[in-house]
């Protein structure tokens, strides 16, 4: 199990992340990219409208990851400072 500091790490380095231009314009590129794809591929290739899908599903979760980790560094540092008052 971690502990609150290394949760607040994370957070604050998920974060960091998530908000860093380089990262925020690849996601948006791939994103277009992903469904310009879409919007071209014919109606009969169903194994390449799949492939499009769970890729973007997979950008997805991906990015849901890092932001359940801002989520869980944020408790983590309430807590944290919810137990500094309480001493």
């Amino acid at each position: 199990m971690k502990s609150t500091d290394q949760e607040i790490k994370e957070a604050r380095d998920a974060d960091r992340i998530l908000n860093d231009p380089l990262f925020v314009e690849a996601f948006r590129t791939l994103e277009e990219r992903l469904f310009e794809n879409m919007r071209r591929v014919p109606m009969a290739d169903i194994e390449t409208q799949h492939e499009l899908v769970l890729t973007l599903q997979l950008m997805d979760k991906f990015r849901k990851q890092f932001s359940e980790l801002v989520q869980t560094g944020k408790l983590a540092e309430i807590q944290k400072t919810d137990a500094a008052r309480r001493h």
